[in-house]
């Protein structure tokens, strides 16, 4: 993405760098609300919808689904703001940072990745392949639920099998809706994450700051994606969130957040200040809605959370 010659950011004081959040599959913008509480004063944290979910644009019959094409309605945020950006993802969302980040390199300015589940990189590594041995067998069984029209059903064994045996029925009848009726573009993220052609050698060349953080009670495929990781990005730390699970931004968000304010505040970035920011950039334009500016663009609705 090429920098609008019409910009001219100019370096001042008290203007904070740009966070873009990506949410988990099963997860949604607002899970960073408690995360952008706690930066309010330092950062300004975009979060978007990912493709199929509630304020995007819904996906059409037939209509590719790759984590190309997730990237790319999110793109025209990093030129919302000028300077380099923050990119904060777990699981599938930190799947879609790692690919932003390559294809951005010179508009990024760190990354935090919370159990990213790229899992195209455990099938290339043949001493990794054991790890994905599960999410084939998940993803065979959701699709049988799903052909059988039970989304409830399919729901319960995707959220148990990531957080734990029981955990959906801890959730709200909401939050068990919410999910049911996302079950076919969680499938197809389980399906694109494995077809990524990408090589691992590739994220080598991401050379920013670089936080990896596990759970204490990961599953194998995102334990070993993890190390993978951390052996092939230049400038990655590698760090366990104590008690948590894959979901972990759910059931242990302050936790999770003590680690990525700390790891912001180890890592400043320059910030600018953008005098027209919707004046320069399209298709994006901002509105109000609730006391939040928002960011609408063809592909995506972000939200400004402070």
């Amino acid at each position: 993405m090429n920098i609008l010659p019409s910009r001219r950011p100019v370096k001042t004081e008290g203007v904070r760098p740009t966070v873009i959040g990506l949410h988990a599959g099963a997860g949604a913008p607002e899970q960073w609300r408690p995360l952008a509480e706690r930066l309010r004063f330092r950062n300004r944290l975009l979060a978007p919808h990912l493709r199929g979910y509630a304020a995007s644009r819904a996906l059409g019959t037939g209509e590719p689904f790759s984590l190309d094409a997730e990237t790319a309605p999110i793109e025209p945020l990093l030129d919302a703001f000028p300077g380099p950006v923050y990119l904060v993802g777990h699981g599938y969302g930190a799947a879609v940072a790692l690919k932003l980040a390559l294809a951005h390199r010179e508009r990024i300015g760190g990354l935090v990745l919370y159990e990213p589940t790229l899992f195209s990189l455990l099938l290339a590594d043949p001493k990794s392949r054991y790890a994905a041995m599960d999410i084939p067998v998940l993803r065979r069984v959701l699709g049988r639920d799903l052909d059988a029209g039970d989304r409830f059903r399919a729901a319960l064994r995707y959220v148990d099998h990531w957080s734990g045996a029981g955990t959906w029925q801890g959730l709200s009848a909401e939050e068990r809706a919410t999910i049911a009726h996302r079950m076919p573009a969680l499938c197809a993220q389980l399906v694109a994450q494995f077809a990524d052609p990408t090589p691992a050698s590739a994220y080598a060349g991401i050379d920013v700051p670089v936080l990896l953080l596990s759970a204490t009670r990961p599953r194998a495929s995102t334990r070993r994606i993890a190390q993978l990781l951390a052996r092939t990005l230049p400038r990655a730390e590698w760090r366990t969130v104590d008690g948590a699970c894959h979901m972990g931004l759910g059931s242990h968000p302050e936790a999770v957040d003590r680690e990525i304010e700390d790891f912001l505040a180890r890592h400043p970035l320059i910030s600018y200040r953008d005098p027209e920011p919707t004046a320069v950039f399209a298709p994006m334009v901002s509105a109000r809605r609730g006391g939040r500016c928002q960011y609408r663009g063809s592909g995506t609705t972000a939200s400004v959370l402070i």
